[in-house]
């Protein structure tokens, strides 16, 4: 329930990170630095030279076709030959490299009784084993805390990132032209031998690519900087009635460089002439930028109680967010043959435009109102409730609006006079129950509208240019506009009993939760219609189960702490009320895969096999509070897989 104040940016859980402040006293100077080195560690197994000549000419024997094997490996009965032959270890040369990672960071901190300030700069560069990857990250900060006077404060915070990303990665991503032109899969497959008329390039009789070639010519380099800046204005109108006033900037710039060399499917298919096969260059720009401002009054009602017994709290607030995002996606074909990467994205003159697409997306605004009371007796009888109101700018004008209210209650059992035989061995017993709301509205703005876009393509005759309707950036397909989109809406109860024992030493909590979801907001396959896809609010999905979790300190003294923690969780996802169907995904690049044992009554997102989850995955298509387990008593390992959630 305490999540419930933070609206939609809290509808899947809430993390709440506290930077580091300085501290009166002293100028303090810390510096920090390690070197490491790294080696891949296994290899996978592939075939010997003998081994991979006989599987040749098995192959070739099956399909009645000697005569190519002996055009490559010569006779048959010569193939001992091949037992000392010189090969290539196509592992070790595109991942066999000793890469090195250095990190060193400095932090200057200090201040008076007034002003405190902490400052810190971190830098990291990291050397990949795989051939033409790395990475490199810098980042500055600034924290300032100033008390104006008794009843006045300010706080400022500034955070600067740039992180550089060289390399394309072992495999292709989902978002690329095509997955031909997988490293890993030519560093397995491409043969061993130096043929002498086997291609430095793509060759056409294999269908592959000499691996080290394979590399330079999907190149790819990445930017990001990202800007957050964050400001407070905190001032006691009067007693116990604070005002407080917060402003937050974050500035988001990403620039993605892709290369195309003569190897690649794309530049084979889209780049090539009687001269050859030209190099292609991709460009794509991201800039994002969200401004939020959130206004608090908060009065303590202790001065009007006047009663020690009794304590009320009651906040009220508003806030405002305001994104606004635009990408630039240039991509350019026909370089000089010669072009490598650098040449080609730093004299992108020398190519010619294959598609130039500017995409200026809609506003995404936020707009909300909440309240907060919070009052206990004694500090034995607890109450909480909250109330959120967010108004958004992705639904339509009837739907725009959201209301979840949330309330808790709990009883400090260990407080109360029949439980004073149990002081000497249990410092805190607490039994609480809690049920809220949250809203979800994690989709792209614009769809419930139709969205407009022209377009470029040399396909179509007598028509250069083109306008489609539902394509929007960073998005794979085209979507339908749905003006009838509502919020999605998440219900959670939860009852639990907290612990405390022996002195703090034994800490824990017992709990049993269920959550309910409605309305879920999915891309839903609408093939036939012209759209690939088209947001709706289906289906429904609810777990519930019990958590265990338990805490023992096992030493506590002055600087030096040991603790053991466990947790447990039991979890049943039970029938949905309506099945949602499979979706095919529309995101980019994959970024891990998780396998899932299929669980009874789970049909969000069913799949066979394992599931490439994607950052569009996670953005928008099937949202919960509590992530999934497995039942005890099923298999381990199934051949149904599903993915449900964020």
């Amino acid at each position: 329930v305490p999540a419930c104040i933070y609206g939609s940016r809290g509808a899947n859980g809430v993390i709440l990170v506290t930077t580091k402040s300085g501290k009166e006293g002293k100028l303090s100077v810390s510096y920090n630095t390690y070197y490491s080195w790294k080696k891949m560690a296994k290899t996978l197994e592939t075939l010997s030279a003998t081994d991979y000549v006989k599987w040749q000419r098995e192959y070739a024997l099956l399909r009645g076709n000697e005569s190519k094997f002996t055009s490559l490996f010569g006779n048959w009965q010569d193939a001992d030959l091949y037992e000392n032959a010189p090969t290539n270890d196509w592992q070790d040369q595109v991942f066999g490299r000793t890469g090195n990672t250095f990190n060193h960071s400095l932090t200057i901190s200090g201040g008076s009784d007034k002003t405190k300030f902490n400052m810190g700069y971190a830098h990291m560069n990291d050397k990949a084993i795989m051939l033409g990857s790395s990475f490199r990250r810098d980042n500055l900060s600034l924290k300032l805390n100033h008390k104006v006077n008794d009843k006045v404060s300010l706080d400022f915070s500034m955070r600067y990132a740039n992180t550089t990303v060289n390399g394309a990665g072992a495999n292709e991503s989902k978002s690329e032209v095509s997955s031909a032109d997988s490293r890993m899969k030519n560093v397995m497959i491409y043969p061993m031998f130096n043929f002498p008329d086997l291609s430095d390039s793509y060759d056409p009789d294999f269908q592959l690519t000499n691996p080290i070639t394979s590399v330079y010519d999907t190149d790819r380099k990445q930017n990001r900087q990202t800007f957050n800046m964050n400001g407070s204005f905190s001032w006691e109108i009067f007693k116990n009635f604070k005002f407080k006033t917060e402003f937050g900037l974050d500035w988001y710039y990403n620039t993605d460089k892709k290369y195309y060399g003569p190897s690649t499917y794309n530049a084979r298919t889209n780049s090539s002439d009687t001269e050859g096969v030209h190099p292609m260059a991709y460009f794509a720009d991201t800039q994002r930028k969200t401004f939020r401002n959130t206004n608090t009054v908060n009065y303590n009602f202790k001065d009007i109680i006047k009663n020690k017994d009794h304590n009320l709290n009651v906040l009220v607030g508003e806030e405002t967010i305001n994104k606004k995002s635009s990408l630039n996606d240039d991509r350019l074909s026909f370089f000089p043959v010669s072009f490598t990467a650098s040449q080609a994205w730093a004299l992108s003159s020398q190519g010619t435009p294959y598609s130039v697409d500017k995409y200026t997306n809609a506003d995404d605004n936020l707009l909300s109102y909440f309240g907060r009371v919070n009052y206990d007796f004694q500090s034995k009888y607890l109450i909480s409730g909250t109330f959120r109101a967010d108004g958004s700018s992705k639904f339509s004008k009837g739907n725009r609006w959201g209301y979840f209210p949330s309330a808790a209650v709990a009883w400090r059992i260990s407080s109360e006079k029949f439980m004073e035989k149990t002081q000497n061995w249990l410092d805190d017993l607490k039994i609480r129950f809690s049920y809220g709301t949250a809203g979800n509205n994690n989709i792209p703005a614009d769809q419930t509208s139709p969205v407009w876009s022209s377009g470029s393509t040399t396909w179509l005759n007598q028509f250069p240019s083109y306008w489609t309707s539902g394509i929007a950036s960073g998005q794979s397909g085209s979507y339908a506009s749905n003006p009838d989109l509502k919020w999605e809406t998440t219900v959670t109860r939860n009852v639990g009993l907290d612990y405390t024992l022996f002195g703090g030493k034994l800490t824990g909590s017992i709990e049993y939760y269920k959550n309910t979801t409605k309305d879920l907001l999915i891309a839903f396959p609408v093939s036939g219609s012209g759209y690939d896809y088209q947001y709706r609010n289906l289906g429904k999905t609810e777990n519930k189960g019990f958590e265990i979790s338990l805490t023992w300190n096992i030493i506590s003294i002055a600087n030096f702490s040991h603790f053991l923690r466990c947790a447990g969780k039991a979890a049943v996802l039970p029938a949905a009320a309506h099945r949602v169907p499979a979706q095919k995904d529309p995101g980019p690049a994959p970024e891990f895969f998780l396998p899932f044992p299929a669980l009874r009554g789970a049909a969000v997102c069913h799949e066979t096999g394992l599931r490439s989850v994607t950052a569009a995955d996670r953005a928008g298509a099937v949202r919960r509070s509590h992530p999934v387990h497995e039942v005890p008593g099923l298999p381990r390992r199934s051949e149904s897989h599903h993915w449900c959630g964020s």
